[in-house]
């Protein structure tokens, strides 16, 4: 595999021109005025390292599909306007730095969206990794038609791995980040994001790719917006829902089909009529006993402003909810009959549900606050409260086991 080293011009084929050095920065302190090279695609396609402390200027769109672009500490790129490097099908993108001398990819300008950003789109393997790296300035334009392609880094298609951890992500448009492909395997460990348009935009079945050490600071939204995009509100595989410094955002409703453990202290906040919906074999284990609450909630504090909590032959044990907080829902029906207007439903008949709940408040329905259909059972109710919804707060047919 080649090296490229501050003496490598051959190779990007640039002997005896120098790059400009506005924006690229020193990579060596003792150097301020150090020239970047020029990086160009037939450079890093076919397995090369970007040795420690060098710097390259990438002036166009770059795409690696094949071998694996090694980007060792404390080297710069600095990116054209609207330039980026996508990385996809047989190409790896390996970027790790230290603490001390992080792989920075930064803009000409320093200002939001200057340079497009990195793509990852159907490439997946352990080596793409991006650790203690900074990326910062981009999100210029889409990736594709969809506007959610527009981020700093975008993470597209199902066939992608890729570790993002110990990294800086500051003052990217639209969002830091944007996961669109709901079975890529992800991490996302101990990164930092800052004065974003959004820090996070990802599908629901990635929210358990994020651990909790997150650290999110000035963005212009400081929530994780949970997007479904068009094919991917499915939360497809179990997992857990760390809590965040920040609220999750749900911008649909996303159908729960295989386990979720909600961590106590997590806050979801819901856009106007989306909800969750827990199906089948999925479930929903909200258990904060003993710590701190769990909240359900709109993303304006108005009764009734989304749809709320939906069991649907999910007939399980496992569905729990304590100590937790569900306000503010019942926005509308989640099928015909009026009774599945609530904060939470369950549905009964051969579709039915169950639910425990306990030490649990639920308030400011736009209609019920709890409605169990035939042959569902919610059971235990122990310190439940139930309270200022807009009309009854409990809505049970004749055959619906409640608080038994």
């Amino acid at each position: 595999m080649k090296t490229l080293s501050k003496s490598d011009w051959a190779i990007l084929g640039l002997a005896g021109l120098t790059a400009l050095a506005v924006g690229c920065g020193p990579a060596d302190d003792d150097n301020p005025l150090l020239d970047c090279q020029l990086l160009v695609e037939s450079a890093i396609n076919g397995g090369v390292t970007l040795g420690a402390g060098t710097c390259y200027q990438v002036d166009h769109r770059l795409t690696l599909s094949s071998g694996v672009l090694r980007i060792e500490p404390g080297v710069r790129l600095t990116f054209a306007q609207d330039a980026g490097i996508a990385v996809r099908d047989d190409g790896r993108l390996r970027a790790v730095g230290t603490a001390e001398k992080p792989v920075v990819f930064t803009g000409l300008e320093s200002r939001r969206g200057f340079w497009r950003g990195l793509q990852f789109l159907d490439t997946r393997s352990d080596d793409n990794r991006l650790e203690h790296a900074v990326i910062e300035f981009a999100g210029s334009s889409k990736w594709h038609g969809g506007e959610q392609s527009q981020a700093g880094l975008f993470v597209y298609g199902n066939g992608v791995q890729l570790t993002l951890r110990n990294t800086t992500l500051r003052a990217n448009l639209v969002a830091a980040v944007t996961i669109d492909g709901p079975q890529a395997d992800l991490v996302l460990d101990n990164n930092r994001y800052e004065d974003n348009v959004l820090p996070l935009r990802i599908a629901p079945n990635h929210v358990g790719s994020l651990t909790s050490a997150q650290t999110f600071e000035g963005n212009d939204g400081q929530f994780v917006l949970v997007d479904g995009f068009s094919l991917s509100r499915k939360v497809e595989r179990a997992q857990t829902w760390h809590a965040l410094a920040v609220p999750y955002q749900f911008a649909h409703v996303a159908v729960i089909e295989q386990p979720v453990t909600i961590e106590p202290g997590t806050v979801l906040e819901f856009r106007q009529n989306t909800g969750l919906q827990i199906e089948a074999t999925g479930r929903l284990i909200a258990n904060a006993d003993g710590a701190d609450k769990i909240v359900f909630k709109g993303a304006e504090d108005i009764n009734g402003f989304w749809r709320g909590l939906y069991f649907y032959k999910s007939f399980s044990s496992e569905n729990v909810l304590a100590n937790t907080t569900v306000q503010h829902a019942g926005a509308a029906k989640w099928h015909g009959g009026e009774q599945s207007q609530a904060n939470i439903f369950l549905r009964g008949g051969s579709d039915k549900a169950m639910l425990t709940v306990r030490n649990t408040e639920v308030t400011g329905s736009g209609k019920y606050g709890i409605s169990v259909e035939n042959e569902a059972v919610l059971s235990d109710c122990q310190g439940l409260e139930v309270s200022a919804n807009n009309e009854d707060d409990f809505k049970a047919q004749a055959n619906a086991v409640v608080c038994n």
